[in-house]
C-alpha cells in the first residue's frame, strides 16, 4: 500500500489487492498520512474484560474513554470516513458522531447473562457525508462453529453491505 512503510514481521496476509498487518493500532495509525484512507471500518474491543492474548481489554473507564477518543481523532485524521461498531453498552463512552446506525441481529442471544437481550448493535459514523437507503443493516449472527470463539462475530455480508454502502469502487478502505 502506498505510503505505510512497516516491516515485514507485522505483514499477516498479503496479495494483490490486500495487505493485513498483525499490530497494535497505537503502533500503527500514527504512521498513516493524512486523508489517505478513505474509510475506515473498524470493531475495537469493548472492554469487557476479554483475555485476547497480547490484549485484555479491561482498562478503567476513564483511560477506556481517552483511548476511544484517540481511535476517533487519528481516524478522522487519515480517512474521509469512520465507521465504528460500539457495543450497546459504550455508545455513551465515544465523542458524538456524524450519525447512528445500527445492525439488526435477530437472532441475538446476550452473552453477558443477564436478563437484556441484544438484538441490536449501534455503529457510529464519522466524516463526510453519504447516503444511506437506510440506517438499519439487518443481518443475522452467524454462529461460529469453528474453536476461535469471537466474542462478537460480524457477519461477511454484513461488512460487505457496509463497505458498500459507506464507500465507492477502488477506495482505500482500513
Amino acid at each position: 500500500w502506498n505510503g505505510l512503510e512497516l516491516p515485514d514481521k507485522n505483514i499477516y496476509y498479503q496479495d494483490d489487492a490486500v495487505i493485513i498487518y498483525h499490530a497494535d493500532c497505537r503502533d500503527i495509525l500514527p504512521l498513516i498520512p493524512d486523508k489517505s484512507i478513505d474509510l475506515v471500518l473498524t470493531d475495537p474491543p469493548y472492554n469487557a474484560g476479554i483475555d485476547y492474548g497480547s490484549y485484555k481489554d479491561n482498562l478503567p473507564e476513564a483511560d477506556y474513554i481517552e483511548l476511544l477518543s484517540w481511535l476517533v481523532s487519528e481516524a478522522d485524521r487519515i480517512s474521509g470516513g469512520t465507521l465504528i461498531f460500539v457495543g450497546t453498552g459504550n455508545l455513551f463512552f465515544y465523542p458524538k458522531p456524524r450519525f447512528t446506525t445500527i445492525w439488526l441481529k435477530r437472532n441475538g442471544r446476550n452473552r453477558a447473562g443477564n436478563i437484556i437481550h441484544n438484538c441490536f448493535e449501534p455503529l457510529i459514523y464519522y466524516g463526510r457525508s453519504v447516503s444511506l437507503f437506510s440506517d438499519v443493516f439487518d443481518f443475522p449472527i452467524e454462529f461460529q462453529k469453528d474453536e476461535i470463539k469471537h466474542p462478537t462475530p460480524k457477519p461477511i455480508d454484513l461488512i460487505s453491505k457496509l463497505v458498500a454502502s459507506f464507500s465507492k469502487d477502488a477506495e482505500t478502505l482500513l
